[in-house]
């Protein structure tokens, strides 16, 4: 059976070049995740894409650093795409949402021992929470498979943290591989697009070339 915890939240391109400005806005505005190379000791600036990976790689170490209470027996936290944007966007989100993890995660449920599953929305009204007993819990084991972070108090602990963070590294990875298959057919395009203007320049001069003298260019 699922028991909901209750919450309360307080409410309170156009075209590639203007999308190439507002990526590199957005970049500058997220200048801590900025890195330095040795070789040139000069700031480069990660692509929004890495910048995401970084930020996710960093919420799931803050998780993993809550101590969470002895009644808490296994638990996992479901966040979903446009609120990992949203607390990237908003860190005093992101520190609003991590404390209601370490609320829920610290939180007594005696006189029973619980499984718990957390959940991130883009929204306060989103976040919710559900627990089972541990002699119970079939649900949450069904709806934590591809949770973003799990952890589990039985013989396979260890394996369900290897799992959780092998599943983090394939999204990471998953997101370059996507970036790069983007830059490779801008690339594409690209040269396509130089290769029709070429061919259009070509053109037009031989037809200059035919106005001003047409029977010379066909002797």
């Amino acid at each position: 059976m699922s028991l909901i915890i209750q919450r309360n939240p307080i409410r309170g391109d156009i075209d590639a070049y203007s999308k190439n400005t507002r990526k590199n806005s957005e970049t500058s505005v997220n200048s801590k995740y900025a890195v330095k190379t040795e070789e040139t000791s000069q700031t480069a600036k990660l692509t929004i894409e890495e910048e995401m990976a970084m930020f996710k790689q960093e919420f799931y170490q803050d998780i993993e650093k809550i101590k969470f209470h002895s009644t808490v027996k296994n638990a996992a936290v479901n966040v979903s795409d446009k609120a990992f944007e949203k607390m990237k966007e908003d860190p005093q989100y992101r520190e609003k949402m991590l404390s209601l993890l370490q609320r829920d995660l610290c939180s007594s449920y005696a006189p029973r021992d619980t499984s718990v599953i957390l959940t991130v929305g883009e929204s306060l009204d989103q976040y919710r929470g559900d627990s089972w007993p541990t002699n119970n819990d079939s649900g949450f084991w069904g709806r934590s498979k591809n949770s973003f972070y799990k952890k589990t108090d039985n013989k396979n602990h260890d394996d369900d943290k290897k799992l959780s963070e092998e599943h983090l590294k394939l999204l990471i990875k998953q997101q370059s591989f996507e970036q790069k298959c983007q830059q490779q057919a801008s690339i594409e395009v690209r040269e396509e697009h130089n290769a029709f203007l070429k061919a259009a320049r070509l053109y037009a001069e031989m037809q200059d070339l035919y106005k001003s003298n047409p029977v010379n260019n066909y002797v």
